[in-house]
């Protein structure tokens, strides 16, 4: 299934123990009524539902996702969005590229450690060419998580991990 309704989860490849991404679009809806649009800094939820047939473990289709309070257990958490200039679909590896770059930037200001200290994963996610253009997505989400992808029950901001 690829539609507007879909996104790609993603591996984010930085220095060191930060890799792993996952990729979404607006107008998705989790199972609790959550919008991928209406997800911002701070924002826990778990692991996004995918679609069979995924291309590899970096690359996943999304499904929906959940919002979880912080302080309860959860998978993932926005540490930050930004938001792509309106335009024609810039394609994936503009995406992934900008992504990366942001996302990099944002980490020690929302965490307390740097890219190369840290022990968390992150991760973001990217508007599809049906997301960009059905749903006027333009939002790079930044996400963090445990390497081994347990469960937390506190946000990670400040965390220093």
């Amino acid at each position: 299934m690829n539609s507007a309704n879909t996104a790609r989860a993603r591996g984010l490849v930085l220095p060191v123990l930060l890799a792993g991404l996952l990729t979404g679009c607006a107008g998705l809806l989790g199972s609790d009524g959550t919008g991928y649009a209406d997800l911002k800094a701070g924002d826990c939820f778990t692991n996004p539902s995918t679609e069979s047939g995924a291309e590899n473990e970096e690359v996943v289709e999304v499904v929906e996702v959940d919002l979880i309070p912080c302080d309860e257990p959860h998978q993932q958490e926005v540490f930050f969005v930004s938001e792509m200039s309106d335009g024609d679909y810039p394609g994936e590896g503009v995406l992934d590229l900008n992504a990366k770059h942001v996302c990099t930037e944002e980490f020690e200001g929302y965490v307390g450690s740097t890219v190369e200290e840290t022990t968390l994963i992150a991760g973001y996610i990217i508007p599809t060419p049906e997301s960009w253009d059905q749903e006027n997505d333009r939002a790079i989400m930044c996400t963090l998580g445990d390497t081994t992808g347990e469960e937390v029950s506190e946000s990670y901001k400040d965390s220093g991990l």
